[in-house]
């Protein structure tokens, strides 16, 4: 039996605090880590902290924007590398809010998107697999 998981659009885990969403991102990227060249864990609790995953991220990619003053400048090189690279990578957020996060995300990613939250509403992000505690919510 062939057991492999294939995200090819945003999936979000969602549901009450404690219950294993981040600890099931872990295992996910970890189980499937061979599938991927580069997998970006971002902290998304905040939007000063988003900001700074992405600013990481372009040091990590060594992208000519990395050390550039303006933020914007680095956000939108690292939009642009996510939505044009044909490199596999995997890019988790967790205890994301969706006031904000919409802004950060790549509107067509070539790669693979796992969210987690405790919010359930996703709609705004073009969102609609959703897998909560005990299997599929949607």
């Amino acid at each position: 039996m062939d057991n492999t998981v294939a995200v090819s659009q945003p999936v979000a885990v969602c549901g009450l605090g404690g219950i294993g969403k981040t600890q099931t991102a872990i295992e996910y990227a970890y189980r499937y880590q061979s599938e991927y060249e580069f997998i970006f864990w971002v902290k998304a609790d905040s939007e000063d902290s988003i900001i700074s995953s992405y600013v990481d991220i372009a040091k990590l990619l060594n992208l000519p924007v990395k050390n550039d003053s303006d933020q914007n400048n680095i956000i939108s090189a690292v939009l642009n590398w996510l939505e044009s690279t044909r490199t596999g990578y995997l890019f988790l957020t967790m205890q994301m809010t969706i006031s904000f996060v919409k802004n950060y995300l790549p509107p067509n990613p070539t790669g693979h998107i796992l969210l987690t939250s405790r919010l359930r509403v996703f709609d705004t992000l073009d969102i609609t697999k959703l897998v909560g505690y005990g299997g599929d919510v949607s």
